[in-house]
């Protein structure tokens, strides 16, 4: 019979410009399936993601676009006999790579694999590493469907910008952020994306200034200057907290002009105070989009996404 994954979605962290190239996320079951254990899964979730990185890819997830195996076996035979029992199978691997947005499949890769072990945890494990990260089918595999995913985002950009702005209007930034941190660079209308990211961006930063400027005060007043300008840079000019954050901003550039050494003084000059303040809310942002899927519920995969949350 085939044997259906029910896979467990595993939220990991991307940091990038906001989305750096494309990103595929792997996820495998994290309990035992079919006589085959969350030990062997884990090896070939390692397997899968040294081809996506050796592709050239991004194998955390950022929540939207993820490989995931499903497993037919063969053959599955227990061999009786000496001091030990021996398993032997034959199965066939297949890995996809979906959109959990809409159920979309943008291809699948399949191998046919044999192991022998003590158990059949063990036979299938030694199946799974027979698979290599420069595997020429893989990489044939990942060229289709890197193709397939941009010119998926490339279609929809309009309508992702779209959603976005709605979510943002309804203050659901961490949802809005999150899709639009998806879109691969390097394609057409990322610049586009972008603007529209660092826009809402702005927003939930002017609508959480208080919590904002708090951390900032913290930061400020362990002389962590770079951070400290990073959280009060994007408060807009209107927001409530505007009058404050400059205040604050005005001390910061007072401490390193009067408190610090020269050389001090020197490595933050406007120029590099601005570089730090945008690496921070690179940073800032990535964490913003990894604690935004970790709050998800998980969810149950079949050879089918059944739903997304």
């Amino acid at each position: 019979m085939k044997n259906i994954l029910i896979i467990l979605l595993c939220v990991f962290t991307s940091l990038t410009t906001y989305a750096q190239g494309l990103s595929l996320g792997v996820v495998v079951p994290e309990e035992t399936v079919d006589g085959v254990d969350a030990k062997s899964y884990k090896t070939l979730g390692t397997k899968l993601e040294r081809m996506v990185t050796t592709c050239g890819a991004s194998s955390v997830n950022s929540g939207n676009l993820v490989i995931f195996p499903v497993v037919y076996f063969v053959s599955d035979n227990l061999i009786e006999g000496g001091m030990r029992n021996i398993y032997s199978v034959e199965f066939e691997l297949t890995a996809k790579a979906v959109s959990l947005s809409n159920n979309t499949t943008f291809g699948s890769v399949t191998w046919t694999l044999k192991g022998k072990g003590y158990s059949k945890s063990e036979a299938v494990r030694e199946g799974f590493n027979k698979l290599t990260s420069n595997d020429p089918r893989f990489a044939s595999f990942f060229a289709d469907i890197r193709k397939k995913i941009e010119s998926y985002y490339i279609s929809n950009r309009s309508a992702l910008i779209a959603q976005a702005k709605a979510l943002a209007t309804q203050e659901k930034y961490e949802e809005a952020i999150s899709l639009l941190y998806e879109y691969p660079s390097g394609i057409a209308g990322y610049n586009d994306v972008q603007a529209t990211l660092g826009n809402i961006y702005k927003q939930y930063q002017t609508a959480n200034c208080s919590q904002i400027l708090q951390e900032a005060r913290a930061k400020f007043a362990t002389q962590d200057f770079e951070t400290a300008a990073a959280l009060i840079a994007d408060i807009d000019a209107t927001s409530s907290c505007a009058a404050e954050a400059k205040s604050l901003s005005n001390q910061i550039r007072q401490k390193i002009n009067s408190d610090q050494a020269a050389e001090r003084a020197q490595a933050l000059e406007e120029k590099k105070i601005a570089a730090s303040v945008e690496k921070t809310r690179i940073k800032a942002i990535s964490n913003m989009v990894s604690a935004y899927y970790k709050s998800r519920p998980r969810v149950t995969y079949n050879t089918i996404i059944v739903r997304r949350w």
